[in-house]
């Protein structure tokens, strides 16, 4: 068996390649940046390589697929915010996701699986109600959530009839690879005695998983074919305001930072996803974020430059 996984040098993608390549399985990493962490596993690892393609170059992709011919996918690579803007969303998310699933259509034999990696973001904003379950409203009012709801729609228009599709929606993923979301910014700012900057009153909440816990759900998606083609909410499960989360970092470090709040927020209103089909039909039990928040502690102080270089590959 021959695991694909695009967009591995992401942070989800990094650690799902450490997660599958340790239990032994034959993984392939897609990726168009050179990832230190993903060098040394191939290094290390006979049953893992790495194969250097973009995406959004179709010709290049059809061939590195004909070569790989992989009997599972996880497709994670996408443009995502802060970092991105909506040309990077259009070429990437959606027509990234079309190169893909056709390359699949073209030159697979044995494709099982392909497991998409969505987002949260595909619903409505503000919510219709909390928590918000697979039935809520998909009328994403940002670019990059109207790129990864197209995503979805691809996978199941190209892929339904060749495969199974399980899409899981993603919360707010927080771990070591990501400095830019506001987790690992409070972590950063904590550890290193800097004030914590909290937008408008810290009374807005969200919903906060750690990285191994969105490894587990997209791993039991894959693994567990009860759930078959469906799509899945894969978050803690409840809210945590913004406040609170600076709080608990501050805690967990024993930093002497200082919160401070700044500006207003863009989006002051609560929000968190109900997990209840994940845990029925996967089986997905995400742990507390406390318990996150003490792992993540532990691996920053091992990894004070997040864990993870990329650089373009020359």
């Amino acid at each position: 068996m021959t695991i694909l996984i695009t967009g591995a040098s992401g942070m989800i993608g990094t650690h799902l390649c450490t997660r599958l390549v340790t239990e032994g399985y034959e993984v392939v990493a897609l990726l168009r940046s050179v990832n230190s962490q993903l060098d040394i596993l191939e290094n290390n690892h006979r049953n893992f390589r790495i194969a250097y393609s973009d995406i959004r170059d179709r010709q290049t992709l059809f061939a590195t697929i004909n070569s790989i011919n992989p009997d599972t996918v996880f497709h994670l690579a996408a443009s995502c915010l802060p970092c991105h803007n909506d040309y990077d969303f259009n070429t990437t998310n959606i027509d990234g996701t079309v190169n893909l699933t056709g390359a699949l259509l073209c030159c697979q034999h044995t494709l099982s699986d392909f497991i998409l990696a969505s987002t949260a973001s595909v619903y409505s904003i503000p919510t219709t109600h909390l928590p918000v379950d697979e039935q809520h409203p998909t009328q994403p009012d940002r670019a990059y959530g109207v790129s990864k709801l197209m995503s979805e729609r691809i996978c199941h228009i190209n892929m339904d009839s060749v495969t199974r599709v399980p899409v899981l929606r993603l919360a707010s993923v927080f771990g070591i690879g990501d400095s830019t979301r506001v987790a690992g910014l409070f972590m950063k700012a904590a550890v290193t005695g800097e004030p914590l900057l909290v937008q408008g009153d810290g009374e807005q909440s969200s919903d906060f998983i750690y990285v191994d816990d969105a490894v587990q759900g997209l791993i039991t998606a894959w693994r567990n074919r009860t759930g078959d083609t469906g799509t899945f909410n894969i978050g803690s499960g409840y809210p945590t305001k913004i406040i609170d989360l600076a709080k608990y970092i501050i805690s967990v470090t024993e930093s002497k930072s200082d919160i401070v709040l700044s500006g207003e927020s863009n989006r002051p209103f609560p929000f968190w996803l109900d997990v209840t089909k994940a845990r029925q039909e996967l089986g997905y039990s995400p742990r507390s974020l406390l318990d996150s928040l003490e792992k993540y502690r532990e691996r920053f102080e091992q990894n004070p430059d997040n864990g993870i270089t990329h650089h373009r590959r020359s």
